[in-house]
């Protein structure tokens, strides 16, 4: 076994919990203190008999195990043990406390303890919003769909390939396929997808059903709904989303009307009566996606499974499943937004529910004292934290009903669209995971190789409020007092759909903290109830970043901070543009990034993880110095760490971390002469990142060293 001891005597600071890196963990104590030794003591305290094993016992651990079954253990004195972070009874005035890091004797690359504790996380690069584009022919001038500049595309697609993307998410626009109602042209697609096919990538298709421009991304580029649709909503502006002030929103079709069947006279009928006629020139909404995505999965049968992987349908702007509560058009972060409930269908759905809970009058209206798009929570009397109404009998009527209309449309959809997908589907299957059981069997779990999925807002600011209110008004029902997600993500397991999150790439203290915004929060618990019901949890940057922070959040998102915590199923980087390929120095962090999301070897990991975890700390704080040269110091112990000789080995390297803060390196090694005292090598040197550092490490080796040395010393290069 290996044992790997931290020691960091830092005086005069607070104490802080540390995070999980990958297996590794740190460790740390509410009393700070120096303890300096002698090499014989140092030697006599480990030639002692093992009273007591302080190591973890890995024949329960959930991480895979080597063959061989010969274990060794090592007693460390009393003054070298430090209290893990997750064992709570040491948190206190107690000045001992015992922890140590247990490997097998022979150590492997960290590349592969990491792919054995955690597999990597397939990348999916968004396709640019121009990817496909309506164009007219100079012959015949109709309008015809697109891809403008293939050969330049096809060379990025072949470049994102070699750099370790794992496919591409094509939105497959309702404007472009169905510019005729009722006539499907997958002509520009079919040949998108022949080209990513030449290219080795898979494709996760986006069902998209509303329109581009106005939300944060989308730039001067404009893609309407089809025309047909726009021409109805000219005659009847209600079949949209409608705000108190009576704006409609034309980016998504207002669900009131996914089941609203009229007869000729305009009353209102059920579907079976005979003369019933959904709003959209016959068909209701929920038909027309349903017709949509038909098209799709019989157009792409034969792909459907082994390259198409995902076919995520779009259920509100951008995508996301959400009401169009904050339109860049008339919202500026970080204003709570309204309620969009006022065309003439959603208020006839209030009013009736209202009617059958007993209150007619709570149907009249939302709430008068909601706000506006920019209006602040603490002077809106809904919202107020300490008297404001949404937490009252009204408010909790009101609030439940706005999401509940949400999941109602989320469901029916994607039933539609599971059922197709079935249909067209082979039922191929692949292995996903296996389970022992406690008589001996083996479980195996498979899943379909095409599945559905759904994106999920990442509306992050306001969530450490009381109210929530930008979730609210965006459809989320999740306050202090009820959880918003849960619900969302049950409907998602009953069609076996994957959930993708936006926003991975975010921390909190990169937003204002007046403005309440919790990204982590946020993401915490979808994970956490992702977990709890076994649903594929992925992510996706609501930002397009390439710098180190933005970068390493989404790594930590992606994989955890410890072995045992859920980790994302998938994830998508926003976006393929000029950005990441013009710029050598976003196109270099990227393919990092991508390494780092596929295990990255050791060099990778003590660079990436470094300048990258450096940054999630404002510059000139003691609390980023200080993570620094702990999460340094760990890291230095693990692929082949400190000091090495047959029985034991201990070494202690200096090392100096200087430069500007927008180009900093630092280089560990180790120094000084080794004795050997039975077979034992002990090489001692100095250790300083900041502060001084200790570092015991205790290993089987094969060859006496004659020289101690630390690990290899690794320029680190961070930007703050």
């Amino acid at each position: 076994m290996v044992e790997c001891l931290l020691r960091t005597p830092v005086r005069g600071t607070a104490c802080r919990r540390a995070p999980y890196l990958g297996r590794c963990a740190l460790f740390k104590h509410p009393r700070w203190r120096s303890v300096r030794r002698s090499s014989a003591q140092r030697q006599e305290s480990v030639r002692q008999p093992p009273v007591s094993s302080s190591c973890v016992d890995v024949s329960h651990s959930p991480l895979p195990q080597p063959e061989f079954q010969h274990e060794e253990t090592h007693y460390i004195g009393p003054d070298d043990f430090y209290p893990s972070v997750d064992d709570d009874s040491w948190w206190g005035d107690t000045e001992e406390g015992v922890e140590s890091f247990t490997q097998p004797a022979v150590f492997g690359n960290m590349a592969e303890r990491l792919a054995n504790a955690k597999p990597p996380v397939p990348v999916y690069l968004m396709n640019p919003l121009s990817g496909v584009w309506i164009k007219r022919n100079r012959d015949t001038g109709r309008l015809e769909s697109g891809i403008p500049n293939p050969r330049q595309l096809e060379a990025g697609f072949t470049s994102l390939r070699s750099a370790g993307i794992h496919g591409v998410m094509v939105d497959v626009w309702w404007g472009i396929v169905e510019r005729e109602e009722g006539v499907y042209d997958f002509g520009a697609y079919r040949q998108l997808f022949e080209m990513l096919d030449r290219c080795g990538l898979k494709v996760q298709a986006v069902m998209a059903f509303h329109a581009v421009g106005g939300n944060v991304g989308d730039g001067d580029l404009r893609l309407p709904l089809p025309r047909w649709v726009l021409d109805i909503g000219d005659r009847n502006p209600d079949i949209f989303y409608r705000d108190k002030q009576g704006t409609s929103n034309r980016e998504y079709v207002s669900l009131a009307i996914d089941n609203w069947y009229e007869d000729s006279q305009g009353h209102r009928v059920c579907k079976g009566h005979p003369e019933a006629r959904g709003l959209l020139n016959g068909r209701t909404a929920r038909e027309c996606y349903r017709d949509f995505c038909a098209a799709f999965l019989h157009e792409f049968r034969p792909d459907l499974g082994r390259m198409v992987t995902e076919v995520t349908v779009g259920l509100g702007p951008a995508g996301e499943m959400r009401y169009g509560a904050y339109p860049g058009a008339r919202w500026t972060f970080p204003g709570i937004g309204q309620f969009q409930c006022h065309d003439k269908y959603m208020r006839t759905l209030l009013r009736e529910h209202a009617e059958a809970a007993g209150h007619a009058d709570w149907g009249l209206m939302e709430p008068h004292d909601s706000g506006y798009y920019n209006s602040h929570p603490a002077f809106e009397g809904f919202w107020n934290s300490s008297w404001g109404r949404f937490d009252s009998e009204y408010g909790v009527f009101f609030l439940r009903w706005y999401s509940d209309m949400l999941i109602r449309h989320a469901d029916g959809v994607l039933s539609d669209a599971h059922r197709l997908l079935q249909a067209e589907h082979d039922g191929a299957m692949e292995y996903h995971h296996h389970e022992h059981r406690h008589d001996g069997a083996t479980v195996y779990r498979f899943k379909p190789t095409c599945r559905l999925g759904i994106k999920l807002a990442g509306i992050h600011w306001w969530y450490n409020s009381c109210a929530h209110p930008a979730e609210c008004t965006a459809g989320y029902y999740n306050t202090r007092e009820h959880d918003g997600y849960r619900s969302i993500l049950q409907m998602a397991r009953k069609h076996d759909a994957r959930v993708s999150l936006t926003c991975v790439e975010m921390k909190d203290w990169e937003h204002p903290s007046e403005f309440r915004c919790s990204p982590e929060g946020l993401f915490k618990q979808l994970l956490g109830i992702a977990q709890d019901l076994g649903v594929d949890l992925c992510g996706e940057n609501a930002l397009q970043r390439y710098d180190s922070g933005g970068l390493v959040n989404i790594v930590h998102s992606a994989f955890g901070q410890s072995a045992s915590e859920h980790k994302l199923a998938g994830l998508t980087f926003l976006r393929m543009s000029p950005h990441l390929f013009e710029s050598p120095h976003n196109w270099r962090e990227f393919c990092k990034f991508l390494s780092g999301m596929c295990c990255p070897p050791d060099d990778y990991v003590r660079n990436f993880y470094m300048e990258l975890l450096l940054a999630s700390y404002p510059s000139g704080t003691q609390a980023r110095a200080e993570f620094f040269e702990m999460r340094f110091r760990r890291l230095e112990a693990l692929p082949g760490g400190a000091g090495g000789g047959r029985g034991r080995g201990r070494g202690r390297g200096r090392a100096r971390l200087s430069g500007a803060c927008d180009d900093a390196s630092g280089a560990a090694a180790g120094d000084g002469a080794s004795e050997s005292v039975d077979g034992d090598g002990d090489g001692d040197g100095e250790g300083v990142i900041g502060s001084e550092v200790e570092l015991l490490a205790f290993g089987a080796g094969d060859e006496a060293m004659s020289e101690g040395s630390s690990s290899a010393g690794i320029p680190i290069h961070h930007r703050c």
